[in-house]
């Protein structure tokens, strides 16, 4: 479609995001697979949602963070459909494609998108190509991606896979972040940070609670005042004795259902890197879920980040312990082996169903927390998975999304 027509995409579900300046190539798979043949890399702008590709070049965005995980959406939210919307300069082929449950890819649809005045348009130097596709074959796996084959110079403005309805009008899209933290000054600094680099994560932000259990205080580490100063009366620092994980998560649902009105509360630890688009991306999954649910965020590895290194994780009722889910791969190398390799990454294209989600990244209903109440003095093990199995029982359960 062009600018001229109506448009699908009605609720931005997932922004298509490109690497930061300067990452080593194996961190850039994790966003894009640039093909060996184009003559330069893509250069991604400032906010790193839009980028330029030089002519003759292909790229596919079959990768872990602009895919779409499209059988999580089918098995959990109520949407039917989902519409890519992409936004170009310039002349290139859009190519969209799916996977079933073993890896293998189906064509979907495509078109040409071609320069203003190649074929006669108005409305600016932009392009929009839209493609709206059925979540219907995606019972037990499968994700969506696109590809771009560009004629000539070619910068994609903006893309995004989006809803083609409005979420219901009850379930808002605002949230409060809890971020404990334990004599992890620098690490609480950057993760308060990250909250505010992007502006549309800024902008879903009710609040950010961080209960501080150390000697080591953040209020004195090198850009906290900074830091600070971009959420205003938003951030709230709580100074505790060390109550271990469960006590500074626990003081951050008690202080969130006191403080503030919002809809969710986002569970984070103080020594992730987070990708703020995965902020968004889970409110997203929370507003459009069937019922009230946990939505949990996978791990990479901080240490070696094209590294995914945990995928969904199940109780095993024999030891009574967490474990891997059926069919998890351990470790898997992005760099190495993109979404595309089918021989090894098949079991990246199953639906991976969990019992509960690690604390690093979930996403909890106020709901939920109104309901079965706070989580367990339990110090630093099992808090998280305990109040998982409570909320299951209670009828909410836990999704663990990739992306």
């Amino acid at each position: 479609m062009t600018q001229a027509q109506p448009t699908k995409a009605v609720t931005l579900l997932q922004r298509v995001i490109f690497p930061r300046p300067g990452e080593p190539l194996d961190v850039r798979s994790l966003y894009l697979v640039e093909s060996e043949s184009n003559a330069a890399r893509a250069h991604a702008s400032d906010d790193r949602t839009s980028v330029g590709l030089g002519p003759d070049a292909q790229v596919s965005f079959a990768t872990y963070f602009n895919a779409f995980a499209a059988s999580y959406w089918r098995r959990w939210s109520v949407l039917e459909s989902v519409v890519l919307r992409v936004e170009v300069r310039g002349t290139a082929r859009v190519d969209l494609y799916r996977s079933k449950i073993d890896g293998s890819r189906i064509a979907i649809g495509g078109g040409l998108v071609e320069r203003a005045g190649d074929e006669g348009g108005e409305g600016g130097d932009t392009r929009v190509f839209e493609f709206e596709t059925d979540l219907g074959p995606f019972e037990d796996g499968g994700w969506i991606w696109f590809d771009v084959t560009t004629d000539t110079d070619t910068e994609i403005v903006s893309a995004g896979w989006y809803a083609p309805i409005e979420p219901a009008t009850e379930r808002e899209g605002r949230v409060t972040v809890g971020i404990p933290t334990f004599n992890r000054p620098g690490d609480a600094v950057a993760a308060l940070a990250a909250l505010t680099s992007d502006p549309m994560v800024d902008g879903v932000i009710d609040a950010v609670l961080m209960p501080d259990q150390g000697t080591k205080n953040v209020v004195d580490e090198t850009g906290y005042t900074e830091a600070a100063e971009r959420l205003g009366d938003r951030l709230h620092l709580f100074d505790q004795g060390n109550l271990g994980g469960s006590g500074g998560y626990a003081r951050i649902m008690y202080e969130a259902l006191r403080l503030t009105d919002s809809p969710y509360i986002l569970y984070m630890d103080d020594d992730i890197m987070i990708e703020p688009d995965s902020i968004l991306r889970a409110l997203a999954m929370s507003r459009f879920a069937k019922s009230p649910m946990l939505v949990g965020g996978q791990m990479l590895n901080l240490q070696d980040r094209s590294h995914l290194h945990c995928m969904g994780e199940v109780i095993d009722r024999h030891r009574f312990m967490w474990t891997a889910a059926p069919f998890v791969e351990y470790d898997h190398d992005f760099s190495k082996y993109p979404l595309s390799d089918r021989d090894n990454s098949k079991n990246l294209h199953r639906r991976i169903d969990v019992e509960g989600n690690g604390w690093w990244m979930c996403m909890i209903p106020r709901e939920v927390a109104e309901t079965i109440g706070l989580p367990m003095p339990l110090f630093i093990k099992w808090d998280d998975w305990e109040f998982a199995l409570r909320a299951e029982r209670a009828g909410y359960p836990t999704a663990t999304v990739p992306g």
